[in-house]
């Protein structure tokens, strides 16, 4: 694939965009018979959208911030040029298939559509009932991200202060624990043991943007060290062994909290979570880190068709096992690789006939602007 063979990529950060897709799969797929040592991998693949959201803070962030660090400020018509034809084409899509071909996918009940069109689908839907298209959700968390962070960014930049913005970073981060908490007590204690309380737990603390910025925010105030104190950041990139190991024992940290009590991990678990993950992160473009020095087989096509396998594997992997799995039934070696396949053959034929030409159409329209990224994964522009 033309994009996964750039010479400019970055090795680990493609290897951590793959290995969060495919830990999310496993995810929707842990219903399905599949070999036991990759079932306790995948009760956590939920995990693998928060490494999403912290690769994705750190990326965008990256892109608005540089003009800044060079003297200059960044086009806002570029940059949210860039987002609708890397986000909106593909999406549309696959909504119009779930429109479209409702007995086909994973759940027919769709929330309404003007949810999904004005990507509030997060914050109103009923998770009981409206579970088509579900893992759209933090789509709408990235969409809210992309639209508000340049405006934060241009009021901090007034008058620009490392107090004022590390300020401004950690009172979010403890907000979110605070609204976690306070929703913990006041809404999701009374419904302790009732039928409805899984359903108000996703739908008031998992789902929300405004108790979902943890990874966000790990992932901006890395871009900021790096652009704006490259000092700090070479002396940080310099131990890739020694963040790496952190970032292991954090998130063994977290799973632990997420198998403890529940109003524990739902307060701080996830902020432990993208500690952990930024600390992975930083390893995977570090000077010396293992993520950062090999290159992975496979992991930079699996980076480049990660946002085609986030939107269609819940529908392809629903169309498999209807189609296929009664050929494999009980093969749980088999059956993943099934799976697995059909999603990645899907997911291709996305990117070539959707993905592929929309990026090339907005590199025409943004003829002659200097990609603020540099040497960023592509995938993730």
């Amino acid at each position: 694939m033309e994009n996964a063979s750039q010479s400019s990529r970055l090795p680990g950060l493609d290897f951590l965009r793959a290995i969060a897709i495919v830990w999310v799969m496993l995810f929707h797929e842990r219903s399905d018979p599949m070999p036991t040592f990759l079932r306790p991998i995948a009760g956590f693949g939920w995990m693998g959208v928060d490494l999403f959201f912290v690769l994705s803070g750190y990326l965008i962030a990256s892109q608005l911030l540089k003009p800044y660090a060079q003297g200059g400020k960044p086009s806002l018509r570029d940059f949210y040029l860039r987002r609708f034809f890397r986000i909106i084409p593909v999406y549309w899509a696959v909504l119009a298939f779930y429109i479209f071909f409702p007995k086909l996918v994973e759940d027919s009940h769709l929330t309404a559509i003007w949810k999904f069109l004005t990507f509030t689908q997060n914050l109103l839907f009923d998770y009981r009932y409206e579970r088509g298209f579900a893992h759209a959700w933090s789509l709408c968390i990235e969409e809210h991200f992309y639209l508000l962070l340049p405006c934060i960014v241009f009021v901090l930049m007034i008058k620009p202060s490392l107090r004022k913005a590390a300020g401004f970073l950690a009172a979010v981060l403890i907000a979110q624990i605070a609204i976690r908490c306070w929703i913990w007590h006041s809404v999701l204690l009374p419904r302790w043991g009732s039928e409805d309380f899984a359903s108000t737990y996703f739908q008031r603390i998992y789902y929300p943007t405004y108790s979902q910025l943890d990874g966000l925010i790990m992932g901006v105030t890395l871009a900021s060290i790096k652009v704006f104190r490259p000092e700090w950041w070479r002396r940080m990139t310099a131990h890739g062994h020694l963040w790496l190991l952190a970032g292991l024992l954090l998130m063994a940290l977290d799973i632990a909290l997420f198998k403890g009590p529940l109003n524990l991990s739902t307060a701080i678990g996830f902020t432990v979570q993208a500690l952990g993950m930024a600390c992975l992160l930083i390893s995977s473009v570090s000077t010396n880190g293992w993520l950062a020095r090999y290159r992975i087989p496979g992991a930079a096509a699996t980076a480049t068709l990660a946002y085609s396998l986030y939107l269609t594997h819940p529908a392809v992997m629903h169309l498999a096992r209807t189609y296929l799995g009664p050929h494999f039934k009980y093969q749980p070696f088999t059956i993943p690789l099934v799976f697995f396949m059909s999603t990645f053959m899907v997911a291709g034929v996305m990117y070539w006939c959707i993905e592929r030409p929309f990026l090339k159409l907005r590199e025409r329209i943004s003829a002659g602007m200097k990609p603020a990224t540099g040497t960023l994964s592509a995938a993730s522009q």
